[in-house]
């Protein structure tokens, strides 16, 4: 999990990544920043949500269906969508074949899957790295 230890910084792209597979998660943040976003890391729903209250307005959530703890994916983007309705979600799992909750998603990916896609959807979903979108993290 990254903090910024009390100090404002300017980010741009914030992305929020709620995954549980430590291998997934860090592949898939390491391979964001490579690509310039700004990403923070939740371990599974519960520690996404307190993120969420403490990171102004993050620009995309990605989160994993199936988690450890108290609640799901599916039910940290419904919750995300009702802090805050700007917000763009992506959900991957190794089920995709269960769709409830997943109208709520902007897009979805089954696991495994293709890194370069994933990398394009974001783009997509809240533009190139750098391109201007900043906004304040605290």
């Amino acid at each position: 999990m990254q903090q910024s230890e009390g100090r404002s910084i300017a980010v741009s792209s914030q992305i929020l990544l709620a995954e549980d597979e430590v291998l997934i998660r860090h592949d898939l943040a390491q391979r964001l920043r490579l690509a310039g976003y700004a990403v923070v890391e939740a371990r599974n729903a519960e520690e996404a949500m307190t993120l969420l209250a403490a990171v102004t307005a993050p620009l995309l959530l990605i989160t994993d269906v199936r988690m450890g703890g108290a609640f799901d994916g599916v039910r940290l983007a419904r919750l995300a969508r009702q802090r805050n309705p700007a917000i763009k979600i992506i959900v991957m799992s190794g089920h995709l074949t269960e769709t409830q909750g997943l109208d709520l998603a902007d897009a979805a990916f089954a696991k495994p899957f293709d890194m370069a896609g994933m990398l394009a959807k974001v783009q997509d979903l809240i533009g190139l790295a750098g391109d201007g979108r900043e906004q304040e993290v605290a």
